[in-house]
């Protein structure tokens, strides 16, 4: 999707509590800075890397930046569950086959930016062939990797990284590369 049609699509808006609230267009979103609903996949690799990627640099939100996930803005139509999978098949070329698993949600808000974000975690060791127009590079990154430089990284994107963490915490027991991934945090 080009910048142009981006700005006129229309996304999920919702409440403080997470309740719907209206759809509007994403420029309206965002001149207004409403709180909205968007997702946040990470890839994990068997070596417990995660996927990272710099943001094309003509974006919004944070362009320029590098974040720990793919995803977007909930579009009209969608729910998280069907939007992270439009984002990861558009974004990164992946088929999710459906093995996304939904881990948690959280608000990040200032006054520039609110958002309910729900983090979906896929264990991948495929191609990931990246959108040009919305991903400048790909790097498959250690945790303490992306902790080191943490202020290169988008702060809703730290967020998603701190829920995929603490998933990992309460269940490094059940998948030996939750290990791997919690050993180089």
């Amino acid at each position: 999707m080009n910048q142009a049609e981006n700005l006129v699509e229309r996304v999920k808006i919702v409440n403080s509590n997470n309740e719907f609230v209206d759809y509007v267009t994403r420029k309206i979103m965002r001149e207004k800075g409403l709180c909205h609903q968007a997702t946040f996949i990470i890839l994990v690799n068997n070596q417990g890397q995660i996927c990272t990627h710099l943001r094309h640099k003509d974006k919004l939100w944070c362009g320029g930046y590098w974040t720990t996930s793919f995803g977007g803005c909930v579009a009209e139509g969608e729910d998280y569950v069907t939007n992270a999978q439009k984002e990861l098949s558009e974004e990164a070329g992946i088929e999710h086959n459906n093995q996304l698993l939904g881990l948690d949600t959280f608000l990040y808000s200032t006054d520039i930016q609110k958002v309910w974000g729900k983090v979906f975690l896929m264990f991948y060791e495929g191609e990931v062939k990246f959108q040009k127009e919305e991903i400048q590079e790909i790097k498959w990154r250690y945790v303490n990797e992306v902790r080191q430089c943490k202020e290169q990284y988008t702060p809703d994107g730290n967020i998603a990284l701190d829920v995929l963490l603490n998933y990992a915490k309460e269940n490094q027991n059940k998948q030996e590369v939750l290990k791997l991934l919690l050993k180089n945090a």
